[in-house]
């Protein structure tokens, strides 16, 4: 396998989205007939006909952007209850040469909400990541400790994703976001205490 330690883009991904690229995504979820479900229905309901307006960024935040604090839960509702097949276009979930997989939130700020990753995205959010480590010193081709939410979580899986992107390995510590927030939110104070001796036992072992 060829080493992508020395690799580097010469076109910055921390800038706004490109226009084109904010038409590709709308034109792909809004499809009459290849798009999303959920955002199809949303579109109908709430009578925005965002796949002919959306041309640029800006149309992008106000056609297709949360109305209000309501919509936004809405979706968030819908993320925890609905199919996932709902939330991708069904153009993608066609194609069988794009993996796309399913991950959830560690739930450590509210309940814990669904969403999906395909591979050309996962590419993206690897290149963002890189060229923002690179901006501030983090080198590369070193090994990582990452102590946080693996197993279903989208965090997990990309912390592992980076370091092996940037030519190291990550050795994980699994750190349950939610079994701490019942501890604190119950005043079990005690076992709170007992866990983060547990985790910092692993670290330090």
């Amino acid at each position: 396998m060829t080493s992508v330690s020395t690799a580097r883009r010469t076109e910055s991904v921390l800038a706004r989205p490109d226009d084109g690229y904010v038409r590709h995504v709308v034109r792909t979820h809004l499809h009459p007939e290849t798009g999303s479900r959920y955002w199809l229905e949303r579109d109908r309901r709430l009578g925005l006909d965002a796949y002919s307006r959306v041309e640029t960024f800006e149309d992008l935040k106000r056609w297709v952007g949360f109305r209000d604090l309501e919509d936004q839960l809405d979706f968030e509702r819908a993320t925890r209850s609905r199919p996932v097949e709902d939330f991708i276009p069904a153009s993608l979930l066609a194609d069988r040469e794009r993996w796309i997989w399913v991950s959830q939130t560690g739930g450590t700020t509210g309940p814990a909400k669904h969403g999906n990753w395909d591979s050309r995205y996962w590419r993206r959010i690897l290149d963002f990541t890189d060229e923002f480590l690179d901006a501030h010193g983090i080198p590369r081709d070193v090994n990582w400790l990452f102590i946080g939410p693996m197993g279903p979580h989208t965090t997990g899986r990309l912390v592992v994703s980076i370091a092996e992107h940037r030519g190291g390995r990550c050795f994980s510590i699994d750190l349950d976001p939610r079994i701490v927030k019942i501890f604190g939110t119950e005043g079990m104070h005690e076992a709170s205490d007992r866990y983060i001796r547990h985790i910092w036992d692993q670290v330090t072992a």
